[in-house]
């Protein structure tokens, strides 16, 4: 009888919180943001407190759905002398990783000895600390909302939850060409590039337009790639329009290509692949003499290559390798290279435009060895298992993140690419988890159908 009571008491205790949650968090925003206005600390030191309180309360699953739905919107502001950038609240996904009963699998480490290599190798030599230690703590937040991706419930939402985020994006990228400004908004949030130029394509909210190409194109494939297994299709299939749009604003022909290539992919895996590709041909060609009378220049960057792009990526692509010939083995270190492109070439670049010249300029062959070697062995085995609707998605995800690779590098300037790159990682470890689950279940005897019977 006690123990009904008490069960009964704690269920009426669970259900209050599910109903006062969203009050709680629509208060709590409010507050802070109208402390703000007096006094940025105590806003931001409440914003703080209030994170932790909230994702210390609820499961791993909202928490991630949390972040995840405030991923792309990376506010930043100084109090006094100090910069405060508020992506670092996701640091706060381990608090309910601690209350796991369950201690991650072997899965989940993959990329953790690449993460100690470039922290040994790098923290002796850097000289950008605090570009050194604020991607450090980057990593390791990623590598810890990894985790809880991992082994979270219903992966697939996760993937819906970022979909939803590529409506307010994509609207904003538009808006910005429609007005021909970044916009108010951008600047807002981003007090750091109040000095950027506009260049015609769309940043939306991020730093950087290839960002935005990056985030908006690997999103768009998850969700075309659920579409295309039967998960609510109809929802996957106009989500994923939206982030191509978004792709398109941006103007990235990086993030275009992989966004091509991959749809190539998760045709050749659907049925009917020869119907679906003649459909995709005429809608791109249909694309394509519309786009031929247009003068936007993010469109018109599809069908043009200008010489600004090819010398200044032949450039930094040669002071990559020189600087990697010098270091062949653990390279320069996390986060230097940007300290000696001046002394290499006259071009303004922070990085090497590719991330694989970039993580063997700076960490060498064995860095090298040590990241691309598990990522390649997730993709081999969510390729293999690729029926199950989430590792396909997570498969043509990292198709465009691969291909996207090869001229632009956005790991370390983007935050929330960072992150996105993570979650997939993720996905693919929650997915080949569900595999391993469902082939250790022993499959049904004759003896338990007769005795069923």
């Amino acid at each position: 009888m006690e123990a009904a009571v008490s069960h009964e008491h704690n269920g009426s205790w669970q259900q209050l919180w599910k109903d006062i949650t969203a009050p709680l968090i629509a208060t709590w925003i409010s507050v802070a943001a109208l402390i703000w206005l007096f006094s940025p600390f105590l806003g931001a030191s409440l914003i703080i407190i209030g994170t932790i309180i909230l994702i210390s309360c609820v499961s791993l699953r909202s928490a991630v759905l949390i972040f995840l739905l405030i991923l792309p919107f990376d506010l930043q502001r100084q109090i006094g002398s100090q910069w405060i950038y508020l992506d670092l609240l996701t640091l706060a996904i381990v608090l309910p990783l601690f209350k796991l009963s369950r201690w991650p699998g072997r899965l989940c480490w993959l990329f953790v000895p690449f993460f100690l290599y470039f922290v040994a190798t790098g923290a002796p030599r850097l000289l950008l600390p605090a570009w050194f230690w604020g991607y450090t703590i980057r990593w390791f937040i990623a590598l810890c909302f990894s985790v809880a991706v991992a082994l979270s419930e219903s992966p697939e939402g996760f993937v819906l939850a970022t979909g939803i985020t590529l409506v307010p994006l994509t609207a904003y990228g538009l808006y910005q060409l429609l007005i021909g400004d970044l916009g108010w908004l951008f600047r807002w949030m981003n007090p750091h590039f109040l000095d950027s130029d506009w260049t015609a394509r769309s940043y939306s909210l991020m730093w950087h337009f290839n960002a935005f190409g990056d985030f908006a194109g690997m999103i768009a494939l998850m969700l075309f790639a659920l579409g295309a297994r039967g998960y609510r299709t109809a929802l996957c299939y106009s989500l994923a329009a939206v982030g191509l749009v978004g792709v398109i604003c941006s103007g990235s022909r990086g993030a275009e290509i992989g966004v091509a290539v991959a749809v190539l992919v998760a045709l050749s895996q659907a049925p009917k692949f020869k119907r679906n590709l003649l459909v995709i041909s005429i809608v791109a060609l249909l694309v394509w003499g519309v786009q031929s009378n247009l003068h936007v220049l993010p469109v018109e960057r599809v069908t043009e290559l200008d010489d600004v792009t090819t010398e200044g990526r032949l450039l930094v692509w040669g002071a990559a390798y020189t600087v990697w010939q010098q270091n062949p083995w653990i390279g320069l270190g996390t986060t230097n290279f940007r300290e000696f492109m001046p002394n290499l070439v006259d071009y303004p670049s922070a990085h090497a435009h590719d991330t694989y010249l970039q993580i063997l300029a700076e960490n060498g062959l064995i860095g090298f060895t040590l990241f691309y070697v598990p990522l390649f062995y997730l993709l081999w085995r969510a390729w293999r298992a690729r029926k199950i609707p989430i590792l396909f998605a997570g498969v043509c995800a990292l198709v465009v993140w691969l291909i996207h690779g090869f001229v632009d590098f956005v790991l370390m300037d983007h935050p929330p690419c960072l992150l996105l790159f993570f979650m997939v990682i993720g996905l693919l470890v929650n997915g080949l988890q569900q595999q391993a689950q469902r082939l250790a279940r022993p499959a049904p005897t004759a003896e338990a159908f007769s005795s069923g019977s």
